[in-house]
C-alpha cells in the first residue's frame, strides 16, 4: 500500500492581501473635499466629479435648472427594477438615489487603512448612475416637453424621439470619460455612469476633436449611437457622409470612421433585448418597431429634420458648453 507523506497538504485557493491601490481613507478625503452646495453628499464621488468634470457639471446644472430634483429613498420602487422606472421618474421629476458613501466611511471605521480601491472595486455596493439619468431627464424635457413615456402617442415618430434620448444619454457617458484622471477619479465616474472609454478611446476620441471641435464631435457620436439604436452593426461610406453632413462636418478627419464606430461597441444585449422589453412595456407593438428596419437619418428627413436637427443643436451645446477649456488630456 502506497503511503501518504504527512507533509503534504490539501490545494487551496491563495488569498488575496488587502490594500491595494490608493487607501480609502484618501477615497473618503477626496470626496469629502470636493462636497459643496451643488453636489449630492451622499451619492460616491458626487462633489468630486461635479467640481472636476465641466460635462458632469453642465449635466448636473441642467436638470436642476428644468425643475428635476434628486431624492434620497431607499425604498423607492426604482432599485427594484430601474429600466421599467424610468417613465415614472421622468413623469414625477424626482432622480431616486441611495446614501452610498456612508459605507466607504463605516469600512473604514471599522478596520482602519486595511482597505484599498482595489478592495472596494471588488465590493458588491450599489452605484445611483445619477449621470446618466439626468441626461435621460434633460432629454426627455427636449424631445417630449412636460408629456410623459406612458401617455405619449405610440407612433414611429416617438420611437425616435426615445431612441434619439437614449442616444444623448450613450454620449453623455461616453464624454464624461475625457476628464476624468487618476484611478480614483475613474471610480467615481464608474459610481455615476454605466460604461467609460478606455484609454485608447480617450485618444482616439482627442484626436477627433482636436480637428473639429468638441460640440461638432458630440452631435457627430449622438447620430452614431442613434444608429447603434437602430440596430445597425457597422457603417457604410454613404452613412458616415450623412452623419458628418447632420453634424455640420464638411472635411471629417482620417479616423472619424473609427471614431463613430465607437458607438456600435453599445452593449448588443441592451440595444436587441432591453431596449424593446422597455418599448414594449411602453405599449408599442411590432407594427411601430418596423422604424427600425430603416436608416434613423432617412427618417429623420422625413419627419421633419430642421425641427430635430434644433433640438441635437441645443442638447449638444448645452452638454458641451465650457468643455473647450478645460482639456487635460492630449
Amino acid at each position: 500500500m502506497e503511503k501518504v507523506s504527512l507533509n503534504s497538504s490539501p490545494r487551496k485557493l491563495t488569498r488575496q492581501n488587502l490594500g491595494n491601490g490608493p487607501c480609502l481613507a484618501k477615497i473618503i478625503s477626496q470626496h469629502l473635499l470636493h462636497s459643496g452646495p451643488e453636489s449630492i453628499f451622499s451619492n460616491i464621488g458626487d462633489g468630486y466629479l461635479f467640481n472636476t468634470n465641466p460635462l458632469f457639471r453642465n449635466i448636473r446644472r441642467e436638470t436642476i435648472r428644468l425643475g428635476f430634483r434628486f431624492s434620497m429613498d431607499a425604498t423607492s420602487s426604482y432599485f427594484v427594477f430601474p429600466l421599467m422606472s424610468l417613465g415614472s421618474v421622468l413623469s414625477s421629476g424626482c432622480i431616486p438615489y441611495r446614501d452610498n458613501f456612508q459605507w466607504l466611511q463605516t469600512l473604514e471605521a471599522k478596520a482602519p487603512g486595511k482597505f484599498g480601491l482595489e478592495d472596494v472595486r471588488k465590493f458588491d455596493l450599489h452605484f445611483n448612475y445619477l449621470l446618466h439619468e439626468s441626461a435621460h431627464c434633460i432629454a426627455h424635457r427636449e424631445f417630449f416637453g412636460h408629456e410623459s413615456l406612458e401617455s405619449a402617442e405610440k407612433t414611429p415618430a416617438t420611437l425616435l424621439k426615445i431612441a434619439s434620448s437614449e442616444a444623448f444619454a450613450n454620449t453623455v457617458e461616453a464624454f464624461s470619460s475625457l476628464f476624468v484622471t487618476g484611478d480614483i477619479g475613474e471610480y467615481f465616474l464608474a459610481a455615476n455612469t454605466h460604461f467609460k472609454l478606455e484609454l485608447s478611446e480617450i485618444s482616439l476620441f482627442f484626436s477627433v476633436i482636436g480637428k473639429i471641435g468638441f460640440e461638432s464631435a458630440f452631435k457627430a457620436m449622438l447620430l452614431g449611437f442613434l444608429y447603434s439604436n437602430f440596430l445597425f452593426e457597422d457603417f457604410s461610406s454613404a452613412e458616415l457622409g450623412k452623419v458628418a453632413a447632420l453634424a455640420e462636418i464638411p472635411n471629417p478627419p482620417e479616423n472619424f470612421a473609427e471614431f463613430i464606430g465607437f458607438s456600435l461597441t453599445l452593449s448588443q444585449r441592451f440595444r436587441t433585448d432591453t431596449a424593446f422589453f422597455f418599448l414594449t412595456q411602453l405599449g408599442f407593438s411590432e407594427h411601430e418597431f418596423r422604424i427600425f428596419d430603416n436608416d434613423p437619418l432617412e427618417v429623420i428627413a422625413s419627419m421633419g429634420r430642421p425641427e430635430f436637427c434644433a433640438k441635437i443643436e441645443r442638447l449638444s451645446a448645452m452638454a458641451c458648453l465650457g468643455l473647450a477649456g478645460e482639456m487635460i488630456w492630449s
